[in-house]
């Protein structure tokens, strides 16, 4: 693994310790003849946002959810009933509530921001007085749970037990980590701050940790409210921040996708595994089981789509659930069972969402699960492309030629959602595929004003929305209101994703067209299918077309305006971006790109760097926006980037956001604002 943090995964026994163009996309969000598009303050305000599942699941088809009044009841999927736990009464004095055995609960409270997604919160119990812990996790059977605190593991046996049980001691903030990831785990690996895991019966407990002794710290500059006199000197956040090539382990990694699920008796196991699907198609992600006698992997699905995550395995029924794109459609994501029988595998999944009607009789093309302890009952989520529902099902039977499954009900279907956007103009939608080098297909998506005139007779600007990012996707049937929508309502903008090579759900293939040459390939689709755009569609106006994108995005569209020879774009936005790779962190960096070596790929390294590009953006309007307290790509980056381009003599706009992080939540009406305004003069 590259960088400078030692991993180390341990296991104790806690009963030892003590105890071509596509058909247009179905827009079936409520359309109106008449009306105005969404003000950008309500799609900022998420006013458009639908609701999602509220509740967390137990074992034995059940889960805790908290009414709109703030109740907390416990709902029974198997009956369709509900049992009240927390009311107005029991505030005062809360009673027990355990996630499996409903007697004790622990609750985060103050909730305080170390970087991107860790937090540090009060957690609180009947039994124990609150304290500063980083992280708890129940046992998932008894009442034992296990927490962080100072980054070191401590067992209690229940909430009522005032005894702790120190599982490690040698953890040191900052430094030493046990149970939680440091910050570059944290951000590329397991994107959670649990590193721990319980074993089913709850008496092994696997955890991970790592040493940063060794890394070197990265001080990102704090500077406090406006006026405080507290802060009359800057402060300076150390983060220990691994960056490529300072320390390399011979050997790399891979990429893992989901965890793998054991079978019970921990002699199988199933996973998401790359299988070649032969005739040239390249390798595609599949379930595949490993028998642990032969360590011999068999590939339980197969076929021109990717497998995204595996949900739950039914041992009882031999099932294994999963979401996966369906084949021919990256952009649909949906639920789907195959047998686990290694036996005349691979075998043909059944799709459980595909014929799957709302409320609305709209279409399920892209879905959300959540599966509990038992895979007899989940939750399915109909993200789009109409307004998202939520329902329960409960599966019925199942023999080796049928899967039955039922709704028990309808748990959110978002009226309120529906008929806020039945008031406001809403974006037409088209999906194409436009072909791009190397007989690879490039898919884009198009989000149109709603009274476009196609005829050619009036030119619509353009802004195409990048990102990028191996791996990465933007083309979805997920429904949205959000700036798009502001745009193209408001504005008359045509707004456009294309997703490249380089990109995923289409095929390792694709994926790893631009595997060491970060900033090649993947920037040059955005430019050509643009151009093809330009080119194609007579209502385009191809003198008044702008790129934007943030994090790789802002990377990317910094690239595109580089490299764009033909003037494709007159401008470009760039918020958060990478400037050059040797700033950014070890593992997401060394992963694509290798090491800025001489031996191994220095040459790619100079090439990505947008800093030695910079020469390149004299005479296109170029607006760059990032915040100082961005612990993930850091304000280094833009730092790095305006000085070459002042050396260079290259006017560009520049904003600032003092003490706001990689999201810039704090600033976003100025930051769209900012936006907008850029657009603006770029337009006229």
């Amino acid at each position: 693994v590259a960088g400078v943090v030692a991993l180390v995964i341990v296991v104790v026994v806690l009963l030892a310790v003590f105890l071509t163009k596509d058909d247009e996309s179905p827009n079936s969000i409520p359309q109106t003849s008449s009306g105005r598009g969404p003000s950008l303050e309500d799609v900022l305000d998420r006013k458009y946002t639908a609701k999602d599942f509220n509740g967390t699941l137990l074992a034995g088809g059940e889960f805790i959810y908290r009414k709109t009044n703030g109740h907390v009841y416990l709902y029974n999927m198997e009956s369709n009933t509900e049992t009240a736990l927390l009311t107005d009464d029991d505030l005062e004095k809360p009673p027990p509530v355990h996630p499996t055995e409903i007697r004790t609960s622990i609750s985060p409270s103050s909730a305080v921001e170390l970087n991107t997604t860790s937090a540090l919160a009060n957690y609180a119990t009947e039994a124990v007085d609150p304290k500063n812990h980083q992280l708890v996790v129940w046992a998932p059977q008894g009442n034992g749970y296990v927490y962080v605190h100072g980054n070191n593991i401590v067992y209690r046996s229940s909430a009522e037990d005032i005894l702790d049980k120190v599982i490690t001691s040698t953890g040191v903030v900052g430094l030493i980590y046990h149970g939680i990831p440091d910050w570059v785990y944290e951000e590329e690996v397991f994107s959670s701050n649990k590193a721990l895991w319980f074993s089913p019966n709850g008496e092994w407990l696997a955890f991970a940790s790592f040493n940063d002794t060794v890394a070197r710290v990265m001080n990102i500059p704090y500077y406090g409210p406006p006026g405080n006199l507290e802060f009359q000197y800057t402060r300076a956040i150390p983060l220990r921040y691994p960056k490529a090539l300072k320390i390399s382990e011979p050997s790399g990694w891979i990429d893992l996708f989901t965890p793998p699920k054991f079978s019970q008796d921990g002699s199988r196991l199933v996973l998401i595994h790359p299988q070649d699907q032969g005739s040239g198609l390249g390798s595609y992600r599949h379930v595949t089981l490993v028998d642990r006698s032969s360590n011999t992997p068999v590939s339980l699905t197969s076929g021109q789509f990717v497998v995204t995550h595996i949900h739950s395995w039914d041992y009882e029924q031999g099932l294994i659930y999963f979401m996966a794109t369906k084949e021919g459609a990256p952009s649909q994501l949906h639920l789907y069972s195959v047998s686990d029988s290694a036996t005349s595998a691979p075998h043909l999944a059944t799709c459980l969402s595909c014929n799957v009607k709302t409320s609305n009789n709209d279409d399920c093309l892209y879905s959300s699960a959540e599966f509990g302890e038992s895979s007899s009952q989940y939750v399915l989520t109909c993200l789009g492309p109409g307004i998202p529902q939520v329902s329960l099902y409960n599966r019925v039977s199942h023999t080796q030629a049928l899967i039955s499954h039922h709704q028990i009900t309808m748990w959110e279907d978002n009226t309120e959602t529906k008929d806020l956007v039945k008031e406001i103009l809403v974006p037409r939608i088209e999906v194409m595929d436009v072909e791009v080098a190397d007989g690879f297909k490039a898919k884009v998506q198009l989000w149109l004003p709603p009274d476009i005139d196609t005829s050619g007779s009036k030119k619509y600007p353009l802004l195409v929305v990048v990102y990028g990012g191996p791996d990465s996707f933007q083309v979805t049937e997920r429904f949205q209101v959000d700036w798009s929508t502001y745009l193209t309502t408001n504005k008359s903008y045509i707004y456009a994703a294309i997703d490249g090579r380089g990109s995923g759900l289409k095929g390792n293939n694709m994926l790893f067209a631009g595997y060491r040459q970060l900033g090649s390939v993947e920037i040059t689709d955005q430019i050509n299918v643009t151009k093809h755009l330009q080119d194609t569609l007579g209502y385009i106006d191809s003198s008044r077309s702008a790129i934007w994108g943030w994090s790789y995005g802002g990377y990317s569209t910094g690239m595109v305006l580089a490299k764009d020879s033909q003037n494709v774009f007159k401008c470009g936005m760039s918020v958060a971006p990478v400037s050059d790779w040797i700033y950014y962190d070890s593992i997401y960096t060394e992963r694509y790109m290798g090491l800025p070596t001489v031996s191994d790929n220095l040459g790619g390294y100079v090439e990505s760097s947008l800093i030695n590009k910079v020469a390149e953006l004299k005479g296109k309007q170029f607006l760059l926006i990032h915040g100082t307290l961005d612990d993930n790509v850091h304000y280094q980056q833009s730092m790095m980037l305006a000085r070459a381009l002042e050396l260079n003599d290259i006017p560009f706009s520049q904003q600032t956001y003092p003490d706001e992080e990689h999201g810039l939540s704090g600033v976003r009406p100025h930051l769209y604002h900012t936006l907008d305004h850029f657009l603006e003069e770029c337009f006229q």
